[in-house]
């Protein structure tokens, strides 16, 4: 959980727990109470600690006190990932630093309380009642009954007692030996889904979702919700919908030799498809279903390993699952993954060198040469199945497909053929912009335009700014035939290119810096988290022909082959129709799951039955996320002071003083909303109208607790068509606008750069024209 703060001393605890077994242990034998009242001869601290206002009544209750004990462990385990001998030896050293605080305590308060004459009676139960007052003190000694935090054992108990911890299952694969290694660990959807829907945060998700579905309005599309397979299939409108994923990882980095696959892992995961994409996007939306090491996998095969989860979604899309009372079906609306992933689980073969590579279509490889941007219609089912009974005949694949899915047939909607939509950050990123972006950069060498050593020189000293400092480009491979980076890092280069070099490019009409723009373009088509329908006749018909036709154009690249992912992208304008925004079905999200999985192995140092210890610490960690809200609406308020219209100059001063503000509202420097941060001076996309993208710095941040509005000074931008970005206008007087956060289309602050002293900006995406 990526929260700051110590979530142990949090309050939001889950609303349904089993009841607490913690009840005081009998005061010692021969002990009677007095009818004297023992506090009065006690030292008051009370009034001390009524001035300081730190002590939180709750804390006087035995229940939340363990809790917060437990929370600590818990985030030891499943956020810090620390092994479990030092887990233990804190609990050892909290142990000894207890015992020897409490027994100088004792032996204090037993030398004072015999100078105040008091009997040995009374001074054994005070000292009985300091024992049991303190908890850590307690939970942390054999000796006193009640919950203990002193094995490992004992630790998991209370969580599974107390926060609906659930261990992993481990199934085993091979009946018939006693001792098997065919196993994996499997954590029921069901069992997952259940302790989710205790989220007060899903829950408000899952009801917004019931009544906004679906959401295509003037023709854009903005989600699955909107794509033709999910209007065709008729889904009732109080549904659950999840997205499978499975992707092969080695969790142990930097194996070397025979050892070098021996620990790598399929990793199914799955997440809520009714969450805002957004949401989904974040990694806590993101849970485990199965770890299966690739050895078992390839010797049993995929529907052994996947039969229990196939019975389980059966169960859900039969049965449904309760909901506020109410019982709702649960269906897989997609299945995500990259291609080789994809091919597998659906059944098509695993090579992309065959003559049938695609699963969308049945394209010859030869047509594809022929023409890259020709796609056949999308294959059928019944053209599938027929393909499977050929195949079962032969003994050898039909158009590109070895057999049935694993889930063919045995889920309601899914099926090979249409729910298994692409990756754009496979396809795109670590495709078709690695190769073609590295030819163009090596046809400027051969130019003499600029050399690798330049460019990753100033690769090297670019600053990245907001967003993209956490992805900067990395240096280009000067000899390979790819980009050197991952996925998000390319589409960073491809971005800033202009701004990292552009001044070296001598003639902006070159074929080749041309088809950088064009490819630029497609990218911002393809990567929109919204986009028109009448868009894609233009991406299909238009773009697509001449990207491939200017592509054989430009000298280095004709001898870089077309590659399969090339005719992949081909279809992309179709299969935004059908998917919806293909950026929402991205893996990326997914694959950051795959890190903590390595980080686990990391500071676990176990290799013991690691898919044990992978799933065992991330049910940990989603049990520790659960103490609190998966998706907190937190603002965080920096130099909050009341509004002082004369602090600030010109027509924003007089602004503030024009408009009528209660005296509620606050100014402040900066503010965290949703976990985005906005400063003065941060720059924000309004709208785009025609050639023109309006958009401002903010000027004055104001907020009343519930509510945030941005003083805006706004301008009209001006794309730049010979480098493909937008340039602010030199005349840096604007319109002072206020706007609230609420009504921003995009509200993540955009970081500008500088072009021949021009600040300017490149777009990630392409915005929709502005009904203004």
């Amino acid at each position: 959980m990526s929260q700051t703060h110590y979530g142990w001393l949090d309050e939001g605890c889950p609303k349904k727990r089993k009841a607490s077994n913690v009840n005081p242990p009998h005061p010692p034998s021969g002990c009677t109470l007095s009818s004297r009242n023992i506090e009065d001869e006690a030292i008051n601290f009370e009034s001390t600690l009524e001035s300081e206002q730190v002590i939180d009544p709750q804390f006087m209750n035995d229940k939340f006190m363990f809790d917060c004990i437990a929370k600590f462990y818990l985030k030891l385990y499943g956020e810090f990932y620390l092994p479990y001998k030092v887990i233990q030896e804190i609990s050892e050293g909290i142990a000894l630093i207890c015992n020897v605080t409490h027994s100088r305590i004792k032996t204090v308060l037993t030398e004072e309380l015999r100078k105040c004459n008091l009997e040995e009676e009374k001074i054994n139960l005070l000292r009985y009642k300091l024992m049991r007052s303190d908890l850590l003190y307690s939970s942390h000694s054999k000796d006193i009954p009640g919950p203990s935090f002193t094995s490992d054992h004992l630790r998991k108990k209370y969580f599974e007692d107390n926060f609906n911890y659930k261990k992993p299952t481990e199934i085993s694969l091979d009946k018939n030996s006693e001792r098997t290694s065919k196993k994996y660990q499997y954590v029921p959807v069901e069992q997952t889904l259940t302790s989710l829907f205790e989220d007060s945060t899903v829950q408000r998700e899952l009801d917004k979702s019931f009544q906004e579905q679906p959401t295509q309005i003037n023709g854009i599309a903005s989600n699955y919700t909107d794509g033709d397979q999910f209007k065709n299939e008729n889904h009732p409108k109080k549904e659950i919908h999840l997205f499978l994923f499975q992707d092969g990882f080695n969790p142990v980095m930097n194996v070397l030799g025979s050892a070098k696959n021996k620990f790598k892992n399929l990793g199914v995961y799955f997440t809520i498809g009714n969450l805002q994409p957004k949401l989904r996007s974040k990694i806590t939306s993101k849970h485990l279903i199965q770890l299966v090491r690739e050895s078992v996998l390839k010797s049993v095969g995929a529907a052994k390993c996947f039969e229990q989860l196939k019975k389980d979604l059966q169960k859900l899309e039969t049965n449904g699952i309760m909901y506020k009372g109410e019982n709702i079906k649960i269906v897989v609306q997609y299945s995500l993954g990259d291609n080789l992933g994809q091919h597998y689980l659906g059944g098509f073969i695993e090579s992309f060198s065959g003559t049938f590579f695609c699963r969308f279509c049945n394209i010859k490889r030869k047509d594809f040469k022929k023409n890259p941007s020709a796609t056949n219609a999308f294959r059928t089912r019944s053209a599938y199945n027929k393909c499977v009974w050929k195949s079962k005949l032969t003994g050898k694949h039909c158009q590109g497909i070895k057999h049935d899915s694993t889930f063919n047939n045995s889920l309601k909607y899914f099926h090979a053929t249409t729910h298994l939509p692409p990756c754009i950050a496979h396809d795109l990123f670590e495709g078709i912009v690695s190769w073609d972006l590295s030819g163009i950069i090596a046809t400027f060498v051969k130019l003499k335009w600029f050399s690798y050593d330049l460019l990753n020189r100033r690769i090297r000293k670019f600053r990245c700014l907001g967003n993209d400092a956490t992805n900067k480009p990395a240096l280009v491979n000067t000899k390979g035939s790819k980009l050197g980076g991952h996925a998000v890092q390319n589409w960073t280069l491809l971005r800033l290119l202009p701004f990292i070099i552009g001044d070296k490019i001598k003639d902006k009409t070159n074929d080749a810096w041309q088809l950088y723009l064009q490819m630029k373009q497609l990218v911002e088509f393809f990567c929109a988290p919204k986009f028109a329908i009448t868009d894609v006749p233009f991406i299909r018909d238009v773009l697509l022909p001449q990207y491939y036709e200017r592509r054989s154009r430009v000298s280095l690249l004709p001898s870089r082959t077309l590659r399969p992912k090339h005719h992949f992208v081909s279809h992309y304008p179709d299969l935004l129709l059908k998917y919806g925004p293909l950026i929402h079905l991205w893996t990326m999200p997914f694959e950051q799951k795959h890190k903590s999985f390595k980080q686990i192995c990391r500071m676990s140092r176990n290799f013991k039955n690691l898919e044990y210890t992978l799933a065992t610490r991330h049910q940990l960690n989603l049990c520790y996320t659960g103490t609190g809200l998966l998706f907190p609406e937190e603002t965080g308020e920096i130099g909050v002071q009341e509004i002082n219209p004369y602090s600030h100059s010109g027509a924003v001063s007089s602004y503030l003083q024009n408009i009528n503000l209660s005296a509620a509202w606050k100014e402040c420097e900066s503010i965290i909303q949703d976990q985005l941060h906005y400063q003065i001076n941060d720059f924000l996309l309004l709208s785009l109208n025609g050639a023109q993208i309006r958009g401002g710095f903010i000027r004055v941040i104001l907020t009343n607790g519930s509510s945030i509005d941005f003083i805006l000074e706004t301008f009209e931008t001006q794309f730049n068509p010979e480098i493909g970005v937008y340039e602010l206008p030199l005349d840096m007087s604007g319109i002072i606008e206020k706007v609230s956060i609420e009504s921003l289309e995009h509200p993540v602050p955009h970081p500008l750069n500088t072009h021949k002293n021009v600040q300017c900006f490149s777009l990630k995406y392409k915005l929709l024209q502005s009904n203004d």
